[in-house]
Formats: structure tokens, sequence, C-alpha cells
């Protein structure tokens, strides 16, 4: 288990893949002819039960001590939070996690108050949608439409917008926070906010719901993510 975490730590991924022989075979399981392969993997996420006692007399602590770790406030292992205007491009908010190296962001509103936060899986998400694909299709279909002599193949571009409920000018934009913050399905701030003494065991606790990438303290200028838990109390068992 220490291993994994200094893997974490060495690259910054949150997962690990574990390499193994796969302990069965048959209709379920391919023929690796014993040979290793990916079997499964544990990502930081996975380590949080830890924090919150369920483990606490299982051997899985005996190489990661958490018992004198679970009682610290959050505050004290917290990161500041970054945060941009709901009327900045999703450009400028990956820009900013890409350049700072972090993977939740907040978003405010016209008056500066926090509203939310966003984490890269929600990104992705809608960078993958039909939505954000319908520019590389329609622009596929125009070039296709423009080389080909077959009047078969000639489509009516303005169908498929229509078909897409998006209007012509949507298409190639890049769109502000404001005008995708339902599909980026923003998390309310009042969903994930705690107090400043709220203790590692707790928040490790509400962090296993997977639908909160992280905790904002009461001060919303600093969040608590299963990151700071798992690889902060690491760097304190180490001491």
């Amino acid at each position: 288990m220490r291993r994994i975490i200094e893997v974490c730590k060495e690259t910054r991924f949150a997962f690990v893949p574990i390499i193994g022989t796969p302990p069965l075979k048959g209709n379920n399981f391919p023929d690796y002819n014993n040979e290793e392969a990916v079997v499964t993997a544990l990502s930081i996420r996975d380590f949080l039960s830890l924090f919150t006692g369920v483990h606490r007399n299982n051997n899985i602590n005996k190489n990661i001590d958490t018992k004198e770790k679970i009682s610290i406030s959050v505050k004290d292992i917290s990161s500041n939070l970054v945060s941009v205007s709901k009327y900045d491009s999703i450009k400028d908010a990956i820009d900013i996690m890409i350049n700072r190296g972090i993977r939740n962001i907040g978003i405010k509103n016209q008056n500066s108050d926090l509203i939310g936060v966003i984490n890269e899986r929600t990104i992705l998400e809608f960078l993958l949608s039909p939505r954000w694909r319908l520019k590389e299709i329609i622009d596929s279909i125009k070039q296709d439409s423009e080389t080909s002599n077959n009047e078969s193949t000639q489509i009516n571009i303005k169908e498929v917008i229509a078909d897409s409920n998006h209007s012509n000018d949507d298409i190639g934009r890049i769109p502000s926070i404001n005008s995708i913050i339902n599909d980026l399905h923003i998390i309310p701030i009042s969903e994930v906010k705690v107090e400043e003494n709220t203790t590692i065991s707790k928040a490790a606790e509400l962090l296993m719901e997977i639908h909160n990438p992280c905790l904002v303290l009461q001060r919303e200028n600093a969040i608590v993510t299963p990151w700071d838990i798992v690889m902060k109390t690491a760097e304190f068992s180490n001491k």
C-alpha cells in the first residue's frame, strides 16, 4: 500500500494500475497463458476508508498508520482554492488547471461570490459530449460534401444543426462557462461546504461519495480533496 502512494506522489497520477496474473480463467476471462496483465487499479479515493475507521483494525493499516491522524482538522491539510469567473471561457479554466497542476476549480458569479466547483472529470465529460463534438462532425460533413460529386452524399448542414437543437452561431465557439453551466453539472457550494474544524475522518467519509470531488472550507478560499487527505497525512506519518 505504501508503494502505491509513493508511485502516486512520483507521477502525480491519482490511480495506479495493478499488474498480476488473472486468478481465474473461463468464459469471462481471456486466456493470458499465465502472462502478467493489468488486473485492476487503485485510486487515491480507495484509500479514504483508512481514515474513517472502517479498516482501522485490518492488516491494511500495518503499513500506513492513520490512528493519530483522523482527528486532525481539515484546515491543517487544506489547499488553496483557485477560482474563475463564470464568464471566463472553459479554455481559460482548463489552462489554469493545467498550469497550476490542480484537478478542481471554483466558479464565481458576477459579484465574485463562489457558487460552485467543477473538476477535471466533469470538464472531460462535457468535452466528450455530443454538443462539443458537433463541430468536428459538421466540419467532416462539409469536407466530404465539398470533395464529393455524388449528390447522394450532399448533406444539408442546417438540418444537422437543427436536429442538434443548437444554432449555427454556437458551433465552433469556445463557450463561456456561463453558457454551458447546465452541461457542466457544477456542484453547488452548499453541497460541499464544511466547517474549518471538520475532522479528517469526517471529510474522508464525505469524499467517499463519488459525487463529491472536493470539500470547500467555510471561508471559501480553501478546499480538501482525497489527494490532500491521503498524501499529506502519509507525509505526517513519515515524520
